[in-house]
């Protein structure tokens, strides 16, 4: 759970520390948008990526579980010496 929470923070903080850069910066009302909007694909992208990683990372921890319950399963039906 706390390395769900790490994640969270950080996009969170990541994208509140984008925003702040865009408002304090000196530029004009066009040049903001731009940035805004060039800004915010960024992020849709990064975030797609991130979804695909932990889908990844997902699968490989469920195929684990799987695995080590077979084998414990597979050890309760040896005879015991």
């Amino acid at each position: 759970m706390s390395t769900k929470n790490f994640v969270v923070g950080s996009l969170v903080g990541g994208a509140v520390g984008a925003f702040a850069a865009l408002m304090l910066a000196p530029k004009t009302g066009e040049e903001f948008r731009k940035d805004l909007c060039g800004s915010s694909s960024g992020l849709i992208d990064k975030s797609g990526d991130l979804a695909i990683s932990l889908t990844q990372k997902t699968s490989d921890v469920v195929n684990k579980a799987k695995k080590v319950g077979q084998n414990l399963t597979s050890k309760e039906d040896e005879p015991y010496s």
